[in-house]
């Protein structure tokens, strides 16, 4: 019988160490349940989604792939447009001294003149004009003082 008492003990005991093994796994799972239950209505009533501990951050929305390739150009503001320039035929020699005279006698009203109001006294482009005034100072018909865009033209 000792060994019939014996057999009975240990199976006894056993199956109380297999019950709170059980019962311990259980426990800590509900416990594991109860407290992540616990975060998402706290989150939950602060109008957060569960799960997200920091707050600034924001899931990133899912897209479709781009194909390869060239990427697409930004629009820019549109640019203003560039007054056209009228391109002026050649003039004839006799057309030349007609401009010249022109200038010369605009000169001789307007002394100190630059070679852009000239230019706008005199309809044509800045360019052309500054031709123009070369050939007068080279003939000697007018005098110019001063350098670069600072030089004033008067009848000579």
């Amino acid at each position: 019988m000792p060994k019939n008492n014996l057999k009975t003990t240990i199976e006894k005991a056993s199956k109380e160490f297999a019950d709170a093994i059980i019962k311990a796994v259980k426990e800590s799972s509900l416990q594991e349940l109860m407290e992540i239950q616990k975060t998402t209505t706290a989150a939950k009533k602060r109008g957060k989604k569960p799960g997200r501990k920091k707050p600034g951050l924001k899931p990133r929305k899912k897209t479709a792939r781009k194909k390869p390739g060239p990427k697409p150009r930004k629009k820019t503001a549109a640019k203003p447009k560039k007054k056209a320039v009228k391109k002026t035929k050649r003039l004839s020699p006799a057309q030349k001294a007609g401009v010249q005279n022109k200038i010369h006698a605009y000169l001789k009203k307007n002394p100190g003149s630059s070679r852009g109001k000239v230019a706008k006294a005199m309809k044509m482009p800045t360019a052309k004009t500054g031709l123009y005034l070369r050939e007068l100072k080279k003939a000697g018909k007018i005098k110019s003082k001063g350098k670069a865009a600072a030089t004033t033209y008067s009848a000579g």
